[in-house]
């Protein structure tokens, strides 16, 4: 147990080291996830509410710096590990299998990589590991308690991100398929109403949300789901697939095929594990799968299959000599490692590092460009402050990767970001949906800040042409450039405007 925590502890000690040392920002998700921490609500355009809340904890405890932003939800992984040990010991594993099962999922490329950022799949794995250890209490032991806490688990996953729907199909599946004598216990169909009951409840709030606002999120969800098209079938089935063998980890995957033939008789005692591992992780797994097939499918909306995997990992290896496969962890850790370290390494080579091969290269530039422009920013204010005190901070992002950056990289300065909308557009991302920008009765002065220079219909409702104020050249990677522009311009009044419709 000392030896497991020291692991767990140790190696989300060096990846808070390297989230600090590879002198990279936030990627634009989690910067916009910290300006929804920021603005706490009961939904937001793409994502249930779950990480806001998260990131809003963190800050809380830890700062608002770059870690102080990460801080919760990386350590979502060794906690994700911690209950898979005890839900391990609960099936009846070993000591010594149940700890190889969580030191299993921390050294998979899964929580390497995903466990350096602030994504909502940190909470989302926390809560499918809880669930699945309620699943298994359920139909052991049925009690009410095991119930209610089913409900809680899918609840809370649910607010974090609506892949835990996907869990309904895993929990009904599993106990209609492994049945159990269980007189004493709360029969199936008066327990799974508390639960759903429960697990409703959770999540009423942000359905609740959802209608008030037209159902954003679940029409986001829809629309990069069921509304993509994919260009090449075969190309996205492929990188589907490979990212499967990413989540438990080449090594390991390798490791665990050329040993598959060598596996024992399923004992008649695991059996029921057996099955919980298969309806953890078929049912995501046939989603994705069939959403490869039609677009695109990132394979993190399918990670709870790692939940699953790892279970059926540890049941194959019951009671075997785990030393080679130790080995093959070491290495998938180092080899991970490389990987988010591979800018220290080129470094020390002194050779530059393809963008291709740095997981950091989006993240890097983006808070030292917007410094740069800070300056220009504070001049204008200030003679915008002089001619009228009253004025509010305003700030207008040209797109969602701006406004998330810049509202963290300004922190300080605290601006109201706006959003601009073309007329008639439906919102594409939160801040046009919450803060577009509208005209008043009276004219008003604009601050702009962009990738280029303001778009047509931006310029269309300027009283007169806007003055440029600041640009910014920035290399973000050898051979890609941050640019960013700094504009100033007088939106004129509504009456004025009659054209003009959001």
């Amino acid at each position: 147990m000392t030896r497991l925590l020291l692991v767990l502890f140790g190696l989300t000690a060096w990846r808070a080291w390297v989230v600090l040392h590879v002198h990279a920002g936030l990627q634009v998700d989690e910067a916009q996830y910290w300006y929804w921490s920021e603005h706490l609500d009961w939904g937001y355009f793409s994502k249930p509410p779950g990480i806001a809340a998260l990131i809003q904890a963190s800050t809380a405890l830890f700062g608002d710096g770059l870690l102080g932003v990460k801080a919760l939800a990386m350590l979502c992984y060794p906690l994700t590990a911690w209950v898979l040990h005890g839900w391990l010991r609960d099936v009846g594993l070993a000591p010594r299998d149940a700890r190889f099962g969580a030191l299993l999922f921390i050294a998979t490329p899964a929580a390497g990589l995903l466990g350096l950022a602030v994504t909502t799949d940190a909470p989302l794995l926390l809560c499918w590991t809880l669930a699945a250890w309620a699943l298994w209490r359920v139909w052991r032991d049925g009690a009410w308690r095991d119930w209610a806490l089913l409900g809680l688990a899918v609840g809370l996953g649910a607010m974090s991100k609506y892949t835990m729907g996907a869990f309904a199909v895993t929990a009904l599946g599993f106990l209609l398929t492994a049945p159990r004598d269980r007189p004493r216990a709360v029969s199936l169909w008066r327990g799974l109403p508390v639960a759903v009951v429960i697990a409703l409840a959770c999540l009423a709030p942000n359905l609740a949300w959802n209608a008030s606002h037209g159902w954003p999120t679940l029409a986001h969800t829809a629309e990069i789901t069921v509304g993509a098209e994919a260009s090449d079938t075969w190309s996205t089935l492929g990188e589907y697939l490979g990212g499967l063998v990413l989540l438990l980890g080449p090594l390991v995957t390798g490791w665990a095929i050329v040993h598959a033939l060598r596996r024992p008789a399923v004992a008649p005692s695991d059996r029921a594990a057996w099955w919980l591992a298969a309806w953890l992780a078929a049912p995501l797994t046939l989603i994705g799968l069939a959403q490869s097939l039609h677009a695109k499918a990132q394979v993190n909306w399918t990670a709870p299959v790692l939940i699953g995997l790892v279970l059926a990992v540890v049941l194959w290896l019951r009671g075997r000599s785990l030393r080679a496969v130790y080995a093959v962890l070491a290495a998938q850790v180092l080899l991970v490692g490389a990987v988010t370290q591979a800018g220290d390494i080129a470094h020390l080579l002194d050779r530059p590092l393809k963008r291709n091969l740095d997981v950091w290269a989006r993240m890097r530039g983006w808070e030292p460009a917007f410094n740069q422009l800070r300056p220009a920013v504070e001049a204008y204010w200030q003679r915008q402050h002089a001619l009228d005190p009253a004025l509010p901070r305003e700030v207008l992002g040209g797109n969602r990767t701006v406004i998330s950056h810049g509202a963290y990289a300004w922190r300080d300065l605290q601006p109201t970001w706006r959003a601009w909308r073309e007329p008639g557009q439906r919102p594409q991302d939160h801040y046009q949906l919450t803060t577009p920008l509208q005209p008043g009765s009276q004219p008003r002065p604009v601050l702009y800040v962009g990738e280029g220079p303001p778009g047509e219909s931006l310029r269309a409702a300027l009283r007169e042409p806007p003055q440029r104020l600041a640009v910014v050249d920035l290399e973000q990677t050898p051979g890609r450039w941050i640019h960013l522009e700094l504009w100033s311009g007088v939106l004129v009044g509504r009456t004025s405007l009659a054209a003009w419709t959001p």
